[in-house]
């Protein structure tokens, strides 16, 4: 996306936020200014939870603003090519144990891509916009612009628009996204029926170069940043449609007397949400396939990958929720439910000169059946509770079972939380079957297990947790680039700590994660890995602005890094490149002005030191000097 491009749609979308307030204000003419505390945003899944709906207020401080990536912004763990917008791995062991289908271990792009999961729900008294920028060196350029406002009583809707262009610091590195998502939310009078809606569009093209061609040139003289697929490129087009709706049965019981309360007998809630997603997988490269894997490439001319997922779904619960009846109130809440899915996988066998492809198609019906359980989050002593069962299509006889005590009131000092679950699932499909150019496979590997046992302690000021993961017939992306699976049990411990601390002006935020895998084939983890924001904090002008001046240090322990396979989308277990001890640096101001923030960063200033090491946190993807951010956020609460 070139810059006149990006600079029109920002035109359109500035046009936008200045119409929809007008439009509402002519309906509403007399709104006052709303306060910040005044917007409070929720969850759909919050809507199904009666102890834990409580809605979150926009976060207007600066603490943290200078984090501008919308991939790292909320988890300082991660490890990239060098440019935003690429695929990033999480250096914290996060298994997946949903009831969705899986097709890749991990989700590469972060909070670069909308998810259902990210969608925020606003009930407001009128408007509220944001739009946030970002430039910096190489124009590097971020936008987003997110606007929610209140079109009656019980109708409410928004959008938000993100955009990344990242031409990159090195050869053929480039990013360009752009993210739409919509939602509405309606309710009929006594709310006895609620339906939320969603629209999401996500559109990304990636240059990939696979690496360095010979990194010791490139060290030696930086204008030698040859990379082995000058011509390759990626691309990803995904479409999600999600409507989810509540319906409370029950019915009111006669009064003996006009003076008598009137009852409601709650027969519980029932829900139905439908989801629709649908993503084309793009990898096309002009020249000749490089040379990889130990098998011949199907086509040695070029390469045009197109693999296509469809889901359908629909799932439909039962709750006792609200939690008030006619004759009192339940001390917990049950829910049940039942989904089918419908998945659709196409990928190519072949493909000709005109780049017609010959495809491998599959199709699965799959259930899951599930209940979960929850006592009042309010009490000392709480806890929760699920199961669920999968039958039929690619994740037949998958489970999943846990849970959880918890001991501390939510508003005490101090609250301790035991956790337990056991995950038996089917390896992430295209683990066990993917096609393409370059290589194919079709595995029949045994489920794995993944067990875990932990705890959290958490205050206002500390968090600490602890799990040990037991794991069985794990399979990951080996030294060649092939899945293997790794039958032997395996163990892992991982603890982490977050320490808040304030001494006058001085403020500090420490994140510490250290992990240990058994010492057997699995996918490599650095032992520790920290973040640290030392800064400090000023009011100016009667605290009519605040300034933070600080440094934010990054660090981890020499590991084995995984390598990244931009044919197949995969983070593979390389064996061949060690990468010391990394500390990156990077020095910040953030302030604002009324409801105007800002933020400078100089990024990498270690990059300034003589002989400065060239990091790679994948290789062999170098990460850029040092460089300036300048980012701004803009709110409207009319």
């Amino acid at each position: 996306m070139g810059f006149q491009n990006f600079a029109m749609q920002l035109f359109f979308i500035l046009l936008l936020l200045l119409i929809l307030p007008n439009w509402t204000q002519a309906e509403q003419p007399s709104i006052a200014l709303l306060a910040p505390n005044d917007v409070r945003w929720f969850t759909p899944d919050q809507l199904e939870d009666p102890f834990g709906f409580l809605p979150k207020p926009i976060d207007t401080t600066i603490i943290g603003f200078q984090r501008y990536d919308f991939s790292f912004r909320n988890n300082p763990f991660f490890a990239h090519r060098g440019n935003v917008g690429h695929a990033v791995r999480w250096l914290e062991f996060r298994p997946y144990s949903g009831i969705r289908f899986t097709p890749h271990t991990t989700s590469a792009f972060g909070g670069v891509h909308f998810t259902p999961d990210s969608i925020r729900l606003y009930e407001l008294r009128h408007v509220f916009s944001e739009l946030y920028y970002v430039t910096g060196a190489d124009n590097e350029q971020l936008f987003f612009a997110n606007h929610n406002q209140k079109f009656s009583e019980r109708f409410f809707g928004g959008f938000k628009y993100q955009a990344v262009s990242s031409p990159g610091s090195f050869n053929h590195i480039a990013s360009n996204h752009t993210n739409v998502k919509f939602t509405i939310h309606y309710r009929l009078p006594g709310d006895r029926y609620q339906v939320l809606g969603s629209f999401i569009s996500n559109r990304n093209r990636l240059q990939e170069s696979g690496g360095l061609e010979n990194r010791l040139d490139f060290e030696a003289n930086p204008n030698m940043d040859i990379v082995r697929m000058p011509s390759a490129t990626s691309q990803t087009r995904e479409t999600i449609v999600n409507l989810r709706q509540f319906y409370q049965t029950g019915f009111y019981i006669n009064r003996a007397n006009e003076d008598a309360p009137q009852r409601f007998l709650n027969l519980g809630r029932l829900t139905h949400e439908f989801s629709w997603i649908s993503q084309a997988l793009v990898f096309n490269d002009p020249a000749s396939p490089i040379s990889f894997f130990a098998t011949p490439p199907a086509n040695t001319n070029f390469t045009f990958d197109s693999t296509r997922i469809s889901i359908l779904e629909n799932r439909i619960g039962w709750s006792n929720f609200p939690l008030q009846t006619a004759r009192g109130r339940f001390p917990f809440n049950l829910k049940l439910f039942l989904k089918h899915s419908f998945i659709d996988i196409q990928q190519p066998l072949s493909a000709d000169a005109t780049r017609k492809i010959t495809w491998d198609r599959r199709r699965y019906n799959q259930v899951v059946q599930g209940a979960e359980i929850e006592t009042d989050q309010s009490l000392f002593l709480s806890g929760k509770a699920f199961a669920n069962l999968t039958l039929g299509g690619y994740h037949d006889g998958d489970f999943s079972l846990g849970a959880s005590v918890a001991m501390g009131r939510p508003e005490q000092r101090y609250r301790l939380q035991f956790i337990a679950d056991l995950h038996n699932r089917q390896a992430p499909y295209f683990l066990s079957r993917f096609s393409s150019n370059y290589v194919r496979w079709d595995n029949n590997f045994a489920k794995q297990t993944i067990a875990r046992a932990g705890a959290v302690l958490q205050s206002d000021w500390i968090s600490a947790g602890i799990n040990y993961f037991v794991l069985n017939n794990m399979v990951f992306l080996g030294p060649q680039g092939l899945p293997i699976q790794n039958t032997n049990t395996l163990g892992l411990l991982q603890a982490n700590l977050t320490v808040q601390s304030r001494l006058g002006p001085l403020r500090t935020i420490n994140r510490i994660l250290f992990q240990r895998v058994s010492d057997t084939p699995f996918e490599n983890f650095p032992e520790l890995v920290s973040y640290h924001s030392v800064f400090f904090a000023f009011p100016l002008f009667n605290r009519a602005m605040h300034l933070n001046l600080g440094l934010d240090v990054h660090f981890n322990t020499a590991y084995q890094p995984m390598g990244y396979l931009p044919m197949i989308r995969q983070f593979y277990a390389q064996d061949h490149f060690m990468a010391s001890e990394t500390i990156l640096a990077n020095a910040f101001a953030t302030f604002d002005v009324q409801r105007t923030r800002f933020f400078l960063k100089a990024q990498n200033l270690g990059a300034l030191l003589p002989n400065a090491p060239i990091v790679y946190h994948i290789p062999f993807y170098p990460l850029p000097g040092m460089a300036i951010k300048f980012g701004v956020s803009w709110m409207f609460f009319n």
